[in-house]
């Protein structure tokens, strides 16, 4: 596993030869020694094994070109040292130059072997470290939750020993710096690189034919071979070995595919929910036109039928066919219908302050009581048939915006009295828990389903088998909900003992904001 792991630190590092090499002498040099010191035990050719060991252990460790010095310094220190005459490369016997040639060619055929079968280990390691290493970026790049493009320069640093810099298209097509490792600096002949690499989709700058002065490799990324567009440029900084050559190439190009699919695959997530939010806006735009649309016809139907039955009613000396009561009775409808239309108006207008992030908050020191009883009687059409009562165990004094209370108070009101049977009572309790105002809405409807409670605060819900299920514009308790947390308070819904359900409306006292 270390040898593994050295492979993977040493993509696009340099070689250290002289070091290989030094080795090789050294092991010739413990050979000559142990002969020098068993040469009057053993025979001369048995001693000559010694190199024989030593050209087969540099080429497992060193590699080829080692192992050819090692066989030929060994030949010759075999000679200087060991044979008659000593210190001196002429030999008595002519026999030794036979040994000394087999010995050369055994030497070079066993190194040749063994740094074969070295080269073959190194290039299966190389292969696994390219496919752990990829698979590990595949794997950060499908699991992690941060940006591709953090996640691409840093693996390029990792594998490839170089600081790296990612260039992503902005809204105009040009290419920007978006993602680098610390020790990336760009400089300005970079930008004109950067668009001419991603124009004709071809690596540039550094160890290329292109713009080869410049202190940096541009590689595009591009998510398929032949793509007409190319997902963005990874720039490799300056120094070291070209990432180019046949060791770091086929891993080079499998980066590079991966990290523009992984862009590719983010671009179009990004457009998904681009689009999903599209549809969504579209159907909260028809949900509030089919709303407002069935809403507003009502109350206009109304006050229409109103205003033609008095007109018919109206003879030519300027009197009224209908009785003083009847006429009464016309125009209280009416009254109670512009009433609602206002409400409906007043609730649109205000979740559009929410919406666009303009709910300016007026607070001063409120009597909840007092929000209440106004509340109450600007609705006492819409209670004709629902009783209500009020009761206080507290003073309910809280900082708050009157008028914003008033709309969450009336929302709450109504819709009691909307989603409750006629002759139903509605009771409102306003009592101190610790530092909070806590107001409760409390009708005799038919409760709210569980899986519905958290739901029905959302914009445009609505339930057809809650509370009545009467119609609505479904913004009434969005409504609520916003300004109850601008407040820093908080709106639930319960079930009611005994059938029903409360709203409950907890605010921050007056002490606790003073103090």
């Amino acid at each position: 596993m270390s040898r593994l792991s050295g492979k993977i630190r040493t993509f696009g590092a340099g070689a250290v030869p002289e070091v290989s090499y030094l080795g090789a002498a050294l092991l010739v040099g413990a050979a000559t020694l142990l002969g020098f010191v068993l040469r009057n035990a053993f025979a001369l050719t048995n001693l000559a094994m010694a190199y024989l060991f030593v050209s087969v252990v540099s080429a497992l460790a060193y590699g080829r070109g080692p192992s050819i010095f090692a066989s030929i310094l060994g030949v010759l220190a075999f000679d200087f040292f060991l044979v008659p005459p000593m210190y001196t490369l002429a030999v008595d016997d002519s026999q030794y130059v036979i040994t000394f040639v087999g010995l050369l060619f055994v030497s070079l055929v066993v190194s040749a072997l063994a740094s074969r079968s070295r080269e073959r280990e190194d290039f299966a390691l190389r292969r696994e470290a390219e496919i752990r290493a990829l698979y590990e970026f595949i794997g950060e790049l499908s699991g992690t939750s941060a940006a591709a493009g953090s996640v691409i320069v840093r693996r390029a640093r990792r594998l490839f020993g170089r600081d790296a810099g990612l260039y992503l298209p902005d809204e105009t097509g040009a290419h920007r710096l978006v993602e680098s490792t610390e020790g990336f600096w760009e400089t300005p002949d970079f930008a004109g690189t950067v668009e001419w690499s991603a124009q004709h989709r071809a690596p540039c700058g550094r160890w290329t034919d292109a713009f080869a002065p410049v202190e940096a490799t541009f590689l595009p990324l591009c998510p398929l071979s032949g793509a007409d567009t190319v997902a963005g440029v990874l720039a490799l900084s300056g120094g070291g070995r070209s990432p180019f050559e046949r060791e770091t190439k086929r891993l080079l190009d499998a980066f590079l595919l991966q990290a523009a699919a992984a862009l590719d695959r983010e671009r179009l997530a990004a457009a998904a929910r681009e689009g999903e939010i599209a549809r969504e806006r579209e159907r909260l735009q028809g949900a509030l036109l089919s709303s407002i649309s069935h809403e507003f016809r009502t109350p206009l139907a109304t006050i229409t039928g109103v205003l033609s039955a008095l007109t018919e009613a109206e003879r030519a000396d300027g009197d009224f066919v209908l009785p003083p009561e009847d006429r009464r009775e016309l125009l209280d409808s009416a009254r109670n219908e512009a009433a609602r239309l206002n409400r409906l108006v007043g609730n649109l207008l205000g979740m559009t302050r929410i919406e666009a992030g303009r709910l300016t908050l007026r607070l001063c020191p409120t009597d909840l009581r007092d929000v209440v009883d106004e509340s109450v009687e600007n609705l006492r059409g819409a209670f004709e048939t629902h009783p209500v009562s009020v009761r206080c165990d507290c003073v309910p004094i809280a900082p708050v915006d009157p008028g914003l209370m008033e709309l969450v108070v009336s929302n709450l009101l109504e819709n009691a009295a909307r989603y409750s049977p006629d002759g139903s009572p509605i009771d409102v309790t306003l009592r101190g828990e610790g530092r909070k105002v806590v107001l409760d809405v409390a009708d005799r409807g038919k409760g709210i389903p569980a899986q519905h409670r958290e739901r029905i605060f959302e914009k445009f819900y609505r339930i057809g088998d809650g509370d009545g299920g009467g119609a609505g514009t479904g913004l009434g308790l969005s409504i609520c909900k916003a300004v109850t947390e601008a407040h820093g308070g908080t709106v639930e819904a319960f079930p009611r003992d005994g059938g029903g359900t409360v709203f409950r409306v907890a605010l921050p006292a007056y002490e606790e904001a003073e103090a």
